[in-house]
């Protein structure tokens, strides 16, 4: 869907974020509530009013808190909630990502900071209230004692045990997802404790090339980036960010100026709100695992010795084999990459399919400790240029949970903190930066444990040797490493792998050509999820069996035995065909062939019309809506063509097959004549072969075998059989 109002051209964050307007055929955020903590909303803006709710305000022992901004130059909230939902479709402004979402506002910078202990606190527990948080505020990071997670007193780690509480709580105990700008002072995120904890999606912001902005905070605990998006809505008439004697391009109620992390922020939790409306049963760790796994390659290449300009770092690719035929990618400044709504979305619809269970939330979460407390390790003094001024502590996991998160408590002293490199090297050897020089130079002076987070290695495995590497890159100052501690956030490790495509499969087997061959050797049940993917895909499970998109080959299968027995295909016209185990096969979208193979095999057509074969064994076939064609041939079946006028065919393979959900004068029997040698007509067939035995209706062909379940009226089965 194409939105109509007149804005929505100029709103060119809308076209970084995957193709938005196929998920807007079906989802617009409705029943999905989002709490903007900000400054205020104006939420009598006419682009507002019809998805603001007034009866979600916050309030405390009898007093209301309205979130009306409290004066002309508080616009900021009223942007960010016109980025996450304002109306589309009403001839005025433009879109939000969520134009069907519930808004509500609570004015945490002008009013609830600055309130009694106990009216704070309960505002920050108010988020259990919502399905999202958004907070486009933060602090300048810079390592100072307020922003520390290791110190308990610490006004980070105050607020961050309130927001534990409603991520315990919120959405029935499947978590308020909290999304929490990055930041504009090009810092790093682990010098803010806010931003360090995992219950934060904490969000970096791009430019319209989808390039790191020249502000934009950057970090280990980034999990994706979005567009600094800009055209949105403003505080009505002269006041806000627009008045009538400016030179902004649009009309006084909106403002093309609005910016920042703080515009990239709720673009996110506009997209968990489209994802919560695909699937309302998401665990909040389920949205942070789609967010990495579904975000897009933006920036510079793979690859390239150097970023583009405000970038910080370069892209890494990370050891494993479960995202694009290997590791993940990851980039200080973008994370996984940026937020990508189509694949997002797309992924959210499969997840509980594809990763049957319970959803991810605090209930579940396993962690798991480990730490050094030997003697202190003096840094060499280096000018960092040598090599000798690199030393390490090591700890060794024994836990052997998938990674989605790591925190570290790092105690070390130092004279002067801006001569220090700080990593964590994973068991692989892969470098994680954690600190370069960052804060004020006095951070560590006194023994200081600080808090990071690493994001950047969800899938891991926690089993292994880590190590905290410290480089002194200045002479003249000493410092000493004393104790790290390292705990490992996750999931129980599991042989049933699921392997995720997303767009960017062809650009990653381009630059590690090795991505391209996908087999699995740990056993388990294994699933290959193609859900983001548009293109047509054709693919044979079969031992050395190709994989295409449209009518490029993307990959094989390896050669030496069949090891993947689920598929979940995407939006295109796909043709699947399964192998000699128990397939199960999500059509999905599109017009698509599916070839169960040989095995017990449960196929699912989608959407639209679609042509099932069974194959050998004894299966299970679902047409789904729209006018299917389901051939069981061969084995036991059962048949179930849902919506739509469906035809069900037989011939000569022999089995007994059961259709269930028989709609007389909608569905049709196609017949071929060779099951009784031919020579008879249609009421011949019947005469000869139906009869009702019970509540149901057998045609007995000998070899062949059809049960029509629940239907007993052979007299109106004549006008939907077709001899073939």
């Amino acid at each position: 869907m194409t939105p109509t109002d007149p804005l929505y051209a100029q709103q060119w964050h809308f076209k970084l974020l995957g193709d938005i307007e196929k998920i807007w055929d079906d989802y617009d955020g409705s029943g999905v509530t989002v709490a903007v903590y900000d400054e205020g909303v104006e939420y009598t803006h006419p682009d507002l009013s019809g998805n603001f709710d007034t009866s979600l305000n916050f309030s405390y022992r009898g007093t209301v808190y309205d979130p009306m901004p409290i004066d002309a130059n508080s616009g900021h909230g009223t942007s960010c909630a016109g980025l996450i939902g304002a109306s589309w479709n009403n001839g005025i402004g433009g879109t939000g990502v969520a134009p069907g979402v519930t808004l509500a506002g609570v004015n945490y910078l002008d009013v609830i900071q600055f309130e009694p202990q106990n009216v704070y606190d309960a505002a920050m527990l108010y988020a259990a209230e919502f399905d999202i948080m958004s907070n486009s505020w933060g602090f300048t990071g810079s390592f100072l004692g307020p922003q520390n997670l290791s110190k308990p007193t610490s006004t980070a780690a105050h607020d961050i045990a309130l927001w534990e509480t409603a991520i315990e709580t919120g959405r029935n105990g499947l978590g308020t997802v909290i999304v929490k700008a990055a930041g504009n002072e090009t810092n790093n995120v682990n010098g803010d404790g806010w931003n360090v904890s995992r219950y934060t999606i904490t969000v970096s912001a791009t430019d319209k090339n989808g390039n790191a902005t020249y502000y934009t905070n950057f970090g280990s605990a980034v999990l994706v980036a979005a567009p600094a998006a800009a055209v949105t809505t403003d505080l009505t008439g002269d006041a806000g960010y627009n008045n009538a004697t400016d030179r902004d391009n649009v009309p006084v109620d909106y403002t093309s100026t609005f910016n920042g992390t703080s515009a990239a922020t709720p673009v996110t939790a506009g997209v968990v709100a489209l994802m919560l409306d695909a699937n309302a049963g998401l665990g909040w760790r389920d949205v942070e695992n789609i967010l990495a796994l579904s975000a897009s390659h933006t920036g510079s290449a793979l690859g390239a010795a150097t970023g583009t300009r405000y970038e910080v770092g370069t892209w890494m690719t990370m050891n494993g084999k479960l995202w694009n035929g290997g590791g993940t990618e990851f980039h200080q400044s973008y994370g996984y990459g940026m937020v990508d709504a189509f694949a997002a979305v797309r992924y959210a619809e499969a997840w509980a399919k594809i990763y049957p269970g319970q959803a991810l939330t605090s209930a579940n979460e396993i962690a798991a400790t480990f730490g050094y407390t030997g003697p202190g390790i003096a840094i060499p003094d280096s000018d960092g240029k040598s090599g000798t001024g690199q030393v390490g502590i090591s700890i060794n996991s024994t836990s052997t949970m998938r990674i989605e998160a790591i925190s570290i408590a790092l105690t070390l002293t130092h004279s002067d903190g801006r001569d220090l490199n700080l990593w964590l090297k994973a068991p692989d050897g892969k470098m994680i930066p954690l600190f370069a020089g960052d804060g004020n130079g006095r951070t560590w002076d006194n023994g200081t444990t600080w808090t990071f987070e690493v994001d950047a290695l969800r899938g891991y495995s926690a089993q292994g040797t880590w190590s905290v590497v410290a480089e002194d890159k200045v002479t003249g100052n000493l410092g000493t490493l004393n104790d790290v501690s390292m705990t490992f956030y996750g999931s129980s490790a599991t042989v049933n792998d699921v392997y995720n495509f997303t767009q960017d499969y062809q650009m990653m087997t381009a630059y590690q050509a090795g991505r391209s061959v996908i087999d699995d050797t740990n056993g388990g049940i294994d699933t290959l999820n193609y859900a983001s993917i548009q293109a047509a895909i054709t693919a044979n499970l079969a031992a050395g069996g190709t994989v295409k998109f449209g009518t490029s080959q993307v990959s094989s299968f390896g050669a030496g035995a069949d090891d993947f027995e689920k598929l979940y295909s995407g939006d295109g016209n796909d043709a699947i065909t399964g192998n000699t185990l128990n397939n199960t096969i999500w059509g999905v979208r599109g017009l698509d062939t599916l070839h169960g193979g040989s095995g017990n095999d449960v196929l699912y057509g989608g959407t639209q019309g679609d042509y099932l074969l069974g194959d050998g064994g004894n299966d299970t076939m679902f047409g789904g809506n729209d006018v299917d064609n389901l051939a069981g041939a061969g084995g036991n079946d059962v048949l179930y063509g849902e919506a739509g006028s469906d035809f069900f065919i037989f011939g000569r393979n022999g089995g007994s097959d059961t259709i269930k959900g028989w709609e007389n004068d909608r569905d049709t029997l196609k017949l071929d004549d060779a099951l009784w040698g031919g020579g008879l007509t249609i009421q011949q067939v019947l005469t000869t072969f139906a009869h009702v035995v019970g509540a149901n209706t057998l045609l007995d062909f000998g070899t062949t075998v059809i049960t029509l379940a629940n239907f007993t009226n052979i007299n109106n089965l004549a006008d939907d059989i077709i001899l073939t």
